[in-house]
């Protein structure tokens, strides 16, 4: 592991400065098998600091694959959770008045 990092680190334009133990090796190597398999992808969760970013970075170096991140501006997010709250209440709606039609609706 110490190699690819090593190898990492002299390509790279920002090198990581990582401490290799036995608990970020496994994490490391079980990225990595699955970015073998085809269509693998891999949703990482946890605490921030945790070393997420540095071991998706390693392993996917290791598999020659270029990372990327996907960030969502907040106002996306927010309208994205508008959407499910306001799916979320006409569900209710048409579940607590099981013959509601929009058409046939009273205003």
């Amino acid at each position: 592991m110490n190699y690819y990092l090593d190898e990492y680190n002299l390509m790279s334009q920002t090198p990581m400065p990582l401490v290799m133990f036995q608990f970020a090796i496994e994490h490391i190597s079980r990225i990595s098998r699955v970015l073998q398999q085809d269509n693998g992808h891999v949703l990482m969760v946890g605490i921030g600091g945790s070393g997420r970013h540095s071991c998706a970075r390693l392993a996917a170096s290791m598999m020659d694959f270029t990372l990327f991140q996907v960030s969502l501006p907040q106002k996306f997010l927010n309208i994205c959770l508008m959407v499910f709250n306001s799916r979320v209440s006409y569900r209710r709606v048409l579940h607590e008045n099981e013959y509601y039609h929009p058409l046939n609706a009273s205003i």
